[in-house]
């Protein structure tokens, strides 16, 4: 079989640590031909077990290193990959100011006409931000994805996680309409996980409204 046909074999698995020694062995196949793109989508799947595994070291290890070698011109897709694995795993370990650096590095890598991409980024640093107790920052980016034409779940993504900013901070109005766009959004979707979180979210609001009757 071919690089890539093996390649497409093994991503259709859910993949366990009993794969790792297949993907070595494509790794292997791949340094033999010299076939650079597929050695790097090889550390990628890898990278993606080990967080599956929770082997969070052991995924950033490998996720720096292909960043700090990489040629992010030439492979700039696989490259801005490798720092979404490394923002993803620095949010994991807590290590915000960490994930802010690579996210910094990210802004700069992609495509800013890609709609896709740059949501995901703001999702990103969102997230940070809202870890690093800057509300109104984090608030900001999430503003700007519904500004930029999102799809619907990740419309409903942001509403949800600008409801629970505007809860945290204690604001009762501003949260109700948010979830209520929310729910309209989640209902539309038949997103099952989206309306137990919604539900959440409302429960988290009648509290908040008793406690200032």
């Amino acid at each position: 079989m071919s690089i890539k046909e093996v390649y497409n074999e093994l991503s259709k698995r859910d993949l366990t640590l009993a794969d790792f020694k297949a993907i070595v062995e494509l790794k292997n196949q791949c340094i033999m031909e010299m076939n650079q793109e597929y050695l790097y989508l090889c550390d990628i799947m890898i990278v993606d077990l080990y967080i599956n595994e929770n082997l969070l070291d052991d995924a950033l290890n490998i996720t720096l290193k292909n960043i700090n070698g990489i040629d992010s011109i030439v492979f700039k897709k696989l490259y801005v990959s490798f720092l979404e694995r490394a923002i993803y795993i620095f949010i994991q370990k807590k290590n915000f100011k960490s994930a802010y650096r690579y996210a910094d590095m990210k802004r700069k890598a992609i495509d800013l006409e890609n709609i896709d991409e740059v949501n995901r980024w703001y999702l990103e640093m969102a997230y940070i931000f809202a870890e690093l107790n800057q509300k109104d920052k984090a608030l900001l980016n999430l503003k700007a994805i519904l500004s930029n034409y999102p799809n619907d779940t990740l419309k409903a993504l942001t509403l949800s996680n600008i409801t629970k900013l505007y809860i945290d901070q204690k604001q009762i109005a501003e949260a109700k309409n948010s979830l209520n766009d929310c729910i309209t959004l989640v209902y539309k979707l038949d997103d099952e996980e989206g309306i137990t979180y919604c539900e959440y979210l409302n429960a988290k609001l009648h509290i908040l409204e008793n406690n200032y009757k």
